[in-house]
């Protein structure tokens, strides 16, 4: 039994490898090959390597139907994407959930859906979503205003590297 569960664990790290060297493989082309068989190609090889449920193929394909790359600009299927990628703890496909439903992407606003997705990416580390659930405190955008919790998202997002996190901190302190 023992025999066959480490064949099993191998067989698995292959195929990661595998999908691995896929998703690589598009990332090369999109760099590499902005011709229409590039950018094709490279959209076939993220599906492939999607379809399997690997994670950064995922959000990469997400993204692509998010920006229109190779693609009709398709914001629910770029969605579809991005949950199951989300799912797999990737902080950039929550945010980008989060920055869909906040723009109002697929018709509406949903800033009660934004406001859950920022918070998910902004505890996993996404200085993008720290900034912007800083901001939707700060704002009182969908949510009550709290300018301690802005205060402390700004103060991570500017950790992250956010330099408009500092403007919004300063003008905060100023204010207070």
């Amino acid at each position: 039994m023992e025999v066959l569960l480490l064949w099993y664990d191998k067989m698995d790290n292959c195929g990661k490898a595998d999908l691995r060297a896929i998703t690589s493989e598009a990332l090369t082309l999109l760099k590499n090959d902005r011709s229409a068989a590039g950018v094709s190609r490279a959209l076939a090889l993220y599906r492939q390597a999607a379809e399997a449920d690997y994670g950064p193929a995922l959000y990469n394909l997400g993204s692509m139907y998010f920006n229109g790359i190779g693609v009709e600009r398709d914001y629910n299927e770029a969605l579809k994407w991005f949950y199951k990628a989300a799912e797999q703890g990737d902080i950039d496909a929550m945010f980008n959930i989060a920055y869909i439903a906040d723009r109002g992407y697929l018709g509406s606003q949903d800033l009660a859906l934004a406001f859950v997705w920022y918070q998910k990416a902004a505890q996993g580390g996404s200085a993008r979503g720290q900034y912007d659930l800083a901001a939707m405190y700060h704002h009182g955008r969908g949510i009550d205003i709290d300018m301690a919790s802005a205060i402390y998202w700004y103060q991570k997002a500017v950790e992250g590297g956010v330099p408009r996190a500092q403007i919004n901190l300063d003008e905060l302190n100023r204010q207070s």
